[in-house]
């Protein structure tokens, strides 16, 4: 009989309680606001067993850290002749919409994919397609040149029973492999027959627009930005759903393209449904890297890196027109555009770990290690009440398989609990996180590294409770074991030194604080540098701790170390920022600088009111923020 595998290694960190990262309803507010969070415990993976491994003290979320689409995209129902303005060149007619019939069925996609196949065989690899544009270039424009100027489409070569009015308008980059965003359709589209649905008509922009007229390939088209208003527009609004193609799954290149993220806002503003799809092989590709150490992180760091702020396009006209109706027509404009593509691809993972879950066999080991991976990314994706019932299967298939008392049932009890704690149901965090510290004593006995961690969330539970007795009882046990097993610069030491601060200053003991902030910063600045994007936090915390000891020289230098890397990381219009700049106010105003601290409330509350909305609680804080900074100023200068 072979032994069951095990959960090697320990239990976990905290991250900010900022809430979830690609939420604006969960902004952090200003002053001694609670400002850790727990982050789940992730079940790993090692090569060669089939085991399930506990990550360790990894940094968390809060702490750490195509050619122009021009072309004759015409608007359902337009009436007259649009025109396509190419740089350089007169306009030029686009057919009238509904005149011609340029979406491609799922068999012309088939067709085109095995094109590619058939030409890459027969030439060298320097030769070969491989991008979209080469697509364009190597195949689609020599095909074509024969026909009819006006109609030298790839669909105009298409078998008449296999095109006809789009109904899937496809997002994907010119950048990206032509072979994989081929499969990715045909997955698709294949997928929607076999559940009985209407074979998709596809708007693929590669297929549908004359590449002749309009070369996207060459990245020297410009779309005017009446006709990225109306005609583009009324192109996504006319299909019924919008389909992204995001690939490689870890570093989609869709999230840094200007048009991509523009056509996913446009589909959202109007109410168009948007699926995310990724080629097969991504998919197993996917499977396995989850299942490896710190696979859990792999698609929080997709989320991470969405900044449409920084979106790029080939065509610079292009993107000025597309910043110019992002600002012009969407409210929150580039926080807002981050959010709205942030829950787009967090619909996106939790559907797709729910498909790939059918990969498994049932009741088996490894079944269970995805589970449980998947209760972490569904906690880290802000899904609680998704992660609390996958983490719930997991722990049922743990006892079945290993008894109650089994290493891996504590790791589960362990990321359950944890999951509780971001929900706050405190009570329920409390009892799972027991059970675990139970059997790692029973089993492992009292100063193990997985029991310290197992104290530092009891810890965080407790603190965020309002017990902060209990609270500082269970996280100094927890740093006694950490400081024994692991040294003294370790990174779970530096938390939890954090972690002891924020007890220290919920308790009231501020000075307290102060110092344990200072030995966690210490820390931090030894191994990352002093300016590391995780120090951000710790700058905060400590400046808000001085300011209420009334140190605000001290306070006022920390937060703008905080304020000057999250300026570099997060951009200005963050929410983030904007708390920042909150606290920082009261700091300066605490000081007599009544004028800096009242541009410091300003700029919180433009942020907010942009970000969140001016009917948001925190927005309404700054308001209050700053009309007390302002009374003061005007008080000052009678």
């Amino acid at each position: 009989m072979s032994t069951p595998p095990t959960f090697v290694g320990v239990a976990t960190v905290a991250c900010r309680e900022m809430g979830c990262i690609w939420s604006k309803q969960k902004a952090p507010v200003p002053a001694e606001a609670d400002a850790l969070e727990a982050d789940p415990v992730s079940p790993q993976t090692t090569p060669s067993q089939d085991r399930v491994v506990a990550q360790g003290d990894a940094p968390s979320v809060g702490e750490g850290e195509r050619g122009s689409k021009s072309g004759n995209a015409e608007a359902e129902g337009a009436t007259g002749t649009p025109t396509i303005q190419l740089a350089g060149e007169a306009p030029k007619a686009a057919t009238a919409a509904g005149a011609r019939e340029i979406g491609i069925h799922l068999e012309a996609v088939v067709e085109l994919h095995a094109k590619l196949v058939q030409f890459n065989a027969e030439h060298p690899e320097a030769e070969q397609i491989v991008t979209t544009a080469d697509v364009a270039t190597k195949l689609i424009k020599p095909a074509t040149a024969k026909l009819p100027k006006g109609a030298q489409a790839y669909f105009d070569l298409v078998d008449k029973r296999h095109r006809g009015k789009p109904s899937v308008f496809v997002s994907h980059t010119w950048l990206g492999e032509a072979i994989g965003l081929l499969k990715a359709i045909i997955a698709h589209g294949e997928g929607v027959v076999a559940a009985g649905g209407a074979p998709p008509v596809y708007y693929l922009d590669l297929a549908s627009v004359d590449q002749h007229l309009v070369d996207q390939a060459a990245g020297t088209s410009v779309m005017p930005f009446e006709t990225l208003e109306q005609e583009f527009v009324g192109q996504i609004k006319s299909c019924g759903e919008v389909l992204v193609v995001a690939w490689p799954f870890y570093d989609p290149l869709v999230i840094k393209r200007a048009w991509c993220i523009f056509e996913v806002v446009a589909a959202k503003t109007h109410g168009v449904p948007i699926t995310v799809v990724t080629p097969p092989t991504e998919e197993a590709r996917l499977v396995d890297r989850i299942l490896e150490k710190d696979g859990n992180e792999i698609l929080i760091k997709v989320m991470m890196t969405i900044d449409s702020s920084k979106a790029e396009a080939t065509v610079p006209e292009d993107l000025a027109n597309i910043r110019r109706l992002i600002e012009r027509g969407v409210p929150g404009k580039y926080v807002e555009v981050d959010a709205i593509y942030k829950e787009v691809l967090r619909r996106w993972v939790i559907d797709l770990l729910r498909k790939l879950e059918g990969t498994f066999e049932p009741g088996s080991h490894g079944l269970m290690q995805y589970v449980s991976q998947c209760g972490t990314i569904l906690d880290r994706v802000g899904d609680y009440d998704g992660s609390i019932a996958t983490y719930t299967r997991a722990l049922t298939m743990a006892v079945n398989l290993e008894g109650a008392d089994a290493l891996n049932v504590a790791i589960v009890q362990q990321n359950l609990g944890i999951a509780y704690q971001n929900k706050h149901e405190f009570d329920k965090s409390l009892e799972c996180l027991h059970k675990a510290l139970a059997i790692w004593l029973q089993t492992l006995g009292p100063d193990s590294e997985s029991g310290a961690n197992t104290y530092k969330n009891l810890g965080d539970t407790y603190r965020k409770k309002g017990d902060s007795d209990k609270a500082i009882e269970c996280l100094q046990k927890a740093l006694e074991i950490f400081l024994q097993v692991l040294g003294p610069v370790h990174p779970s030491v530096a938390r939890t030194y954090w972690s002891l601060a924020s007890a220290y200053h919920s308790n009231g003991q501020i000075v307290k604080a102060i110092e344990y902030h200072h030995k966690a910063l210490e820390i931090k600045v030894q191994q990352l540098g002093p300016n590391h994007p995780s120090l951000a936090i710790t700058y905060h915390s400590l400046g808000n701790a001085h300011r209420v000891n009334g140190e605000f020289d001290k306070a006022i230098e920390y937060l703008h170390k905080a304020l000057g890397i999250q300026l570099q990381v997060l951009g200005p219009a963050h929410p983030e920022v904007a708390w920042i700049h909150s606290v920082l106010g009261l700091a300066l105003q605490s000081k007599g600088e009544l004028h800096a601290a009242v541009d410091a409330h300003r700029t919180a509350l433009a942020i907010r009111t942009t970000a969140l909305g001016p009917a948001h609680p925190v927005t309404l804080e700054s308001q209050r923020c700053l009309a007390t900074a302002e009374r003061a100023l005007a008080a000052s200068q009678e």
